[in-house]
């Protein structure tokens, strides 16, 4: 069984819009589609592209280390939340 997850590696402020009370990402420009199975999980899909915005990347990226694409991408949305709150 194969499924599909959408890595949007640039996520930040600029390219979150809310919708009907929805928030939505947008300009996916450098988004990736990465293709798994069972026997290669997510944690294990490892990228070695540097890219996005200075200001919501994570060490790795800026330490140009292979990084796991969701966590960098999750820790955006934490960078994002912070600035919600302060």
């Amino acid at each position: 069984m194969e499924k599909e997850k959408i890595f949007h590696r640039d996520i930040k402020s600029e390219n979150i819009m809310i919708q009907n009370g929805l928030f939505k990402l947008t300009d996916l420009g450098f988004a990736r589609i990465v293709d798994y199975d069972t026997k290669n999980p997510l944690e294990n899909t490892v990228m070695l592209t540097f890219l996005g915005t200075l200001n919501y990347s994570a060490p790795q990226i800026l330490n140009q280390r292979s990084y796991v694409p969701s966590k960098s991408d999750i820790w955006s949305l934490g960078i994002i939340v912070y600035i919600l709150l302060y």
